[in-house]
């Protein structure tokens, strides 16, 4: 079992026996030992055991830092990272660290101040690319045939435009507020390249969507080049919003490291997913049969005014 500590301890446990350093790292190099570093091994006695499903680590060391590779203990507060490996050899850990604030001197457990910061970050992607995003898609796709325009265009159109935008600057504003908070290694934690890429391929979106090419006129044939520009919109979109939503996924993996939250979050947006899965399902059917219909409607209406027709020219 590997144990991080901030940047100063990891330990190793096997069968309750504790192996432990001090450790220096700035969360970007594999973490050295003090004694490899020129300095002295902090630690002075430590003491460790596996307790059911829980892992129970002590250690002694200094408040006041001998050296420039640890770190003061003011008040008795500290910032604590933790994680863990499952392996005999001290390899990587988890990727994604559990981090609470410790008072040594009261054995008080407290949140980070960013924690509630996280979940406005979340709250808002998940309102952007689970709620906002889909509507407009889907707004878009199927009513298409209603017959309502204004301003010579119709009113799907800006129904949908409005959403998109609406998702994207809420989805950039949450994105800022997190990039201001979070810390260097968020960087390698693949529900932050995940969302940065979704971001970026939303900003490629809404960028091609701002230099949509003229449609057609009635009775003419689409270009190339417009058919083209709607294929990469409509792939492009989707794919985003799929990136999107298994972001949400990594958020509340990382969230849930932070703030213990309960298991039945994972299960309601399961479940969201399901519902969005089942009413596009839906929509879809309906889609389907209502073209066959209309495509039934328009053959039998060109079949009459053919009988119509040939009547007319056998009786001339």
């Amino acid at each position: 079992m590997l144990l991080c500590i901030t940047v100063t301890y990891i330990a190793q446990i096997v069968d309750n026996s504790i192996t432990g350093n001090d450790f220096w790292s700035d969360g970007q190099v594999i973490p050295l030992t003090d004694v490899a570093l020129g300095v002295r091994d902090s630690v002075l006695a430590q003491k460790g055991e596996i307790i059911g499903n829980k892992y129970v680590v002590e250690f002694v060391r200094p408040l006041m830092a001998e050296d420039a590779f640890d770190n003061t203990i003011i008040d008795g507060k500290l910032t604590v990272a933790f994680a863990h490996g499952n392996t005999r050899d001290l390899q990587k850990h988890s990727d994604i660290p559990t981090i609470k604030y410790i008072n040594f001197y009261t054995g008080q457990v407290s949140n980070p101040s960013d924690s509630k910061l996280k979940i406005v970050h979340g709250l808002a992607q998940f309102v952007s690319w689970a709620i906002i995003f889909p509507f407009g898609v889907a707004f878009a796709r199927y009513t298409r045939n209603v017959k309502i325009t204004t301003c010579g265009h119709p009113l799907w159109f800006y129904i949908h435009r409005l959403a998109q935008w609406l998702g994207f600057v809420l989805s950039v504003v949450a994105f800022i507020l997190i990039f201001s908070q979070v810390q260097t290694h968020y960087a390698t934690v693949w529900h932050a390249q995940l969302g940065t890429t979704a971001l970026a391929l939303l900003v490629f979106h809404i960028v091609l969507a701002m230099m949509r090419p003229k449609d057609k006129n009635e009775g003419e044939m689409k270009s190339l080049f417009r058919k083209t520009w709607e294929f990469q919109h409509t792939w492009t979109g989707r794919l985003a919003i799929l990136m999107g939503l298994a972001t949400i996924y990594g958020g509340l993996q990382v969230i849930s490291d932070v703030v213990m939250i309960p298991h039945w979050v994972f299960y309601v947006y399961y479940g969201w997913l399901g519902l969005i899965a089942v009413i596009l399902v839906g929509l879809e059917i309906y889609k389907f049969r209502y073209q066959n219909e209309l495509s039934h409607d328009e053959y039998e209406i060109v079949k009459n005014y053919d009988e119509k027709m040939n009547k007319r020219y056998s009786q001339s």
